[in-house]
């Protein structure tokens, strides 16, 4: 992975010389701009002191630097010199394995002054830089500076190289003095570290001589954050206590809600010896740690690596609770391992976006929908950052886009389907891990496959109308399907192909008794009279292990075969008047003037309810004005009855629909629950709206009503835990509307 480093940071030079040594400080004016440096010369002496001196260079900024803020000397001088003191307190030991006494007598002093000259801050090299406030670090350039974190303000930085206290023959110590700065700080995109150094201990001198603790620092931040790394020697680690760490500094502190991304090049073998258990990411806050992090606590290597390749795996650290400016990776000792001749590579640091997290609960990351259903997943938006999508096929990473929300394509076949979701700040390039997710979608069942077998004197015609004798025997209706599991498949039955009126065992429906057993069978008792023009349907549907019920059931038609009645309706119609009422004509012959005829009205529910009622022969032609129709669809016959009440004759039903004003369409979801469901009102209206859950077993569950006193009203039925899995109905009352919404459990 490769990006450019926006530009975060301008250096403010210390552009005033406010003392040099004469002839040991050469070109001092050089070190107050860039490119150019000044020369400062040491030199021990010989026996008795004689020709020892040093060099002094004390710069001045324009202003009064704040305590804490980070400044910096580049240098440069003998690279064994350097290249030991970037260990820290390794360094002395380093520095004892040059062979060469003389090198580590050279010493770097650095002294920090107020605008008045009072020192404030004052350490040296001759231990090793062993403090968290003055440290050695190099670039990505592999270039050397002096990082110094000052206790208190200061103005002047005074740098003197000098020696030690063998005494020397003749030789000079030089050191290069290019400038000092401080990083004016402003927000920026990519953040990576821009220096690092090295710490180690309890490692022998035997293994130092051989292997370096670390080598090519510089790779580890670079801009190529895939093929070049840093390297920790893994042989040195070998003996009890040694440890090895490479420290990563930012310019600025990296706040909580934001991850540090580390690269880690680590072989297969290595992982099959448990590393992981090794290494630590260490987190530090004015060089006191924060946190550490065990890798091994990361156990999702696939998750981690999706992204990566070619043994690179990335480890997402999180900045919990206190803002951070260093980073360090150690491995501590493998003497639990055995002798391991090997490396572990650090290819890159960068901070990117906490991963994403979403705005509602899936179970355990799954989102569970019916064939054919909306889902719509929303993450936790935060301000400042993009939200990017992705399929996962098989080891392919498929972007989709760049959204707020995704909504998941409704033509996705049953199974599970995998997606991922990255974050990145607006402007940038550098993206968080994904936050995996599934979707499982649950295959419809097909109830045009279902088997109805009828009993008793039912039959079925060659229209597939199943026929029975008015009145005199039960009709007797059994459910199956082909290749059915017993016990595992539920069928269930309706008055109304929308499935918002279900048969329950034990419904009464003018004086029609429906029955039903455990297996789906139903048994209806008094079923009456219907037309045969106008045949009377019922619905079924089922739904089986592992799948959810079907939108539309299978229908099937009832019809009379004995009709033993001697009026005859030659007339039965209906129609909108201009004033949207409903006029209902009809004709009839033989009608007596004793005999009394009804005109009857039902709404989707088909609960009868009078209309009109006249006496006498002069109705055989006649008209009704239904100035309150129910909304929607309304039904109608006549019926005529003896001056004792007796039915002579029921008519076919007709029906027509109601003129409406339609709302915006209301949202129901999700439609696989666990514990609460939601219902979206996309409209505001004086009236007010019921909701009610109901089982198949026709009981109602819970009861609602709702103030739609505003636009976008988001109800929530929740507590939903005690309802055991199956199939359930949603009904919301609107405007005398009612709509169904068919959900599983």
């Amino acid at each position: 992975m490769n990006f450019s480093v926006s530009s975060h940071a301008t250096k403010i030079l210390a552009d005033n010389l406010i003392f040099s040594t004469p002839g040991h400080t050469r070109h001092p004016n050089r070190a107050l701009v860039e490119p150019g440096f000044s020369t400062l010369r040491a030199n021990p002496g010989l026996a008795l002191g004689v020709g020892k001196h040093s060099a002094v260079l004390e710069l001045g900024f324009d202003e009064k630097i704040p305590a804490r803020t980070p400044v910096y000397v580049r240098i440069n001088g003998d690279e064994n010199f350097l290249s030991s003191l970037l260990g820290g307190s390794l360094g002395k030991s380093l520095l004892q394995t040059l062979g060469n006494v003389m090198i580590g007598n050279q010493v770097i002093e650095i002294e920090l002054k107020d605008a008045h000259g009072n020192t404030v801050f004052k350490e040296d090299s001759e231990s090793g830089f062993r403090s968290s406030s003055l440290r050695l670090v190099i670039n990505s350039q592999g270039e050397y500076f002096l990082r110094v974190i000052p206790p208190q303000d200061f103005q002047r930085i005074r740098i003197h190289n000098k020696s030690g206290s063998l005494i020397g023959t003749g030789i000079s110590y030089s050191l290069d003095v290019y400038y000092a700065f401080y990083h004016q700080v402003q927000e920026a995109c990519d953040l990576v570290p821009l220096y690092t150094s090295f710490e180690g201990n309890g490692m022998s001198l035997d293994l130092l001589r051989l292997n370096p603790p670390i080598s090519e620092l510089q790779y580890a931040i670079d801009e190529d954050f895939m093929n070049t790394y840093s390297s920790l020697s893994l042989g040195i680690l070998s003996t009890l206590g040694a440890e090895s760490e490479q420290i990563f500094y930012f310019d600025q502190a990296l706040n909580p809600n934001k991850n540090v991304l580390v690269n880690l090049k680590i072989s297969k073998s290595l992982l099959d010896l448990g590393i992981l258990n090794n290494i630590q990411i260490i987190s530090y806050s004015n060089g006191v740690s924060t946190q550490q992090v065990q890798l091994s606590s990361f156990i999702d290597l696939d998750l981690l690596g999706l992204f990566g390749s070619d043994e690179i795996i990335q480890f997402s650290i999180a900045i919990d609770s206190a803002p951070i400016d260093q980073l360090g990776v150690k491995i501590t000792s493998l003497v639990n391992l055995g002798l391991v001749n090997d490396h572990l590579g650090i290819s890159g640091l960068y901070v990117v976006p906490k991963m994403p997290e979403p705005d509602f609960e899936g179970e355990e990351d799954r989102f569970r929908i019916c064939q054919g259903d909306e889902l719509r997943i929303t993450p936790q938006l935060e301000h400042g950052l993009d939200y990017l999508w992705y399929k996962v096929e098989d080891d392919s990473i498929l972007f989709i886009g760049e959204y707020d929300e995704f909504d998941v394509p409704e033509n996705l076949p049953p199974g599970l389907h995998e997606y991922a979701l990255r974050s990145r700040y607006q402007g940038c390039s550098q993206i968080s891990i994904p936050w995996k997710f599934e979707v499982e979608v649950i295959e419809k069942s097909r109830p045009e496959e279902i088997l109805i077998e009828p009993s008793n004197e039912v039959s079925v015609d060659a229209n597939g109308v199943y026929q029975y004798r008015e009145g005199l025997d039960d009709i007797v209706l059994t459910p199956s399907l082909p290749n059915m599991e017993l016990n595992s498949t539920s069928f269930f039955w309706f008055l109304d192909e929308a499935q918002s009126q279900p048969i329950f065992d034990g419904m009464l429906l003018d004086n029609i008794l429906f029955q039903l057993e455990p297996n789906g069978e139903l048994t209806i008792t008094n079923m009456p009279y219907i037309d045969p023009s106008d045949p009377f349907f019922l619905y079924v549907n089922y739904a089986g292990p592992g799948n959810c019920p079907a939108s539309s059931p299978r229908a099937l038609r009832l019809n009379s075969i004995i009709v033993v009645l001697g009026i005859e309706l030659e007339e039965f119609h209906s129609k909108i008047n201009d004033s949207r009422e409903i006029e209902i004509f009809w004709k009839l012959t033989n009608l007596k003037e004793e005999h009394s005829l009804i005109l009857e009205k039902a709404n989707q529910s088909l609960q009868w309810t009078e209309a009109f009622r006249v006496s006498g022969k002069n109705q055989e032609n006649g008209k009704f004005v239904d100035k309150n129709p129910w909304p929607n669809f309304n039904f109608y016959r006549v019926k005529v009855e003896s001056e004792l009440g007796k039915t002579l004759f029921v008519s076919s039903v007709i029906s027509i629909k109601a003129p409406e004003i339609k709302e915006q369409s209301v949202k129901v979801y999700p439609t696989v629950f666990e514990d609460k469901i939601n219902v979206d009102f996309p409209f505001s209206s004086e009236k007010a709206a019921l909701i009610q859950l109901v089982s198949h077993s026709g009981e109602t569950l819970i009861t609602k009503e709702i103030s739609l006193n505003q636009v976008g009203k988001k109800i929530e039925v929740n507590h939903l835990n005690f309802l055991p899995s199956g199939s359930y109905i949603i009904i919301i009352y609107f405007n005398n509307i009612k709509t169904a919404f068919h959900i599983m459990k």
